[in-house]
C-alpha cells in the first residue's frame, strides 16, 4: 500500500505547510512529538499514513485507500473537540472506537 500525499487530502480542511518555530516538518511521529497538530498538513498526512498501516485490518486495497484516508482525515477533525490531550494515541483510540459511526 502506498502512502497518501498532500495533493490526495480531501480538500475540506485548511492546513499549514510550514512548521511552527522549533518544529521540523521532516521529522514526524515519535521523534517529533506524541501530540498531533491538526492544523499542520505534514502531521495529518503522517498520522493518516500510520493509521492506514497500523489500524486498518484487513489492509486497504488500491480502490479503497483514498476513501479510507479521507474518512480518517474527517474523523481527525471530528475528534478535535473530544480529544483534550491532543495525543496521537488518544486520536487513534477515538477513531477506532467511533469508526463504524462515521
Amino acid at each position: 500500500m502506498s502512502s497518501i500525499s498532500a495533493n490526495e487530502l480531501s480538500g475540506n480542511y485548511q492546513y499549514s505547510w510550514q512548521a511552527v518555530p522549533g518544529d521540523n516538518p521532516k521529522i514526524t511521529g515519535t521523534p517529533d512529538s506524541n501530540l498531533l497538530s491538526t492544523t499542520e498538513g505534514y502531521e495529518v498526512i503522517d498520522f493518516i499514513n500510520g493509521f492506514l498501516k497500523n489500524n486498518i485490518n484487513p489492509p486497504v486495497s488500491v480502490q479503497t485507500r483514498l476513501p479510507t484516508a479521507h474518512k480518517i482525515e474527517k474523523m481527525i477533525h471530528l475528534a478535535k473537540g473530544k480529544v483534550a490531550d491532543h495525543k496521537r494515541s488518544t486520536y487513534v483510540t477515538w477513531i477506532v472506537n467511533n469508526w463504524s459511526n462515521h
